[in-house]
């Protein structure tokens, strides 16, 4: 009974979409952005967490646990920021939208 209780747990973690907390963070800048009034593409969510998978130090996972909260955020970053950094991300690849 035991050996199929973990396989269970582990199958739904595994499905669940567990991600670190910098993979979170992801998540809730595009939120953030979604709400200042941009269009935040799925694939660069999708390529932001990536990135982040396995990626993040330890030190930078506590900066994210720490630093990473939408509260946080919203208290660090503007929609004019937001703005700023969109215009340099099309800029930068060239993507018109």
């Amino acid at each position: 009974m035991r050996p199929l209780l973990i396989a269970g747990i582990t199958i739904l973690t595994l499905l669940s979409g567990c991600q670190n907390s910098c993979q979170q963070v992801c998540s809730r800048m595009a939120k953030f952005a979604e709400d200042c009034g941009h269009t935040v593409p799925s694939d660069q969510v999708r390529a932001c967490i990536e990135g982040q998978a396995g990626s993040a130090s330890a030190e930078d996972r506590q900066t994210c646990r720490s630093f990473g909260s939408l509260s946080d955020i919203e208290s660090e970053w503007t929609c004019d920021d937001v703005s700023v950094y969109f215009a340099r991300v099309q800029v930068d690849t060239g993507d018109p939208s």
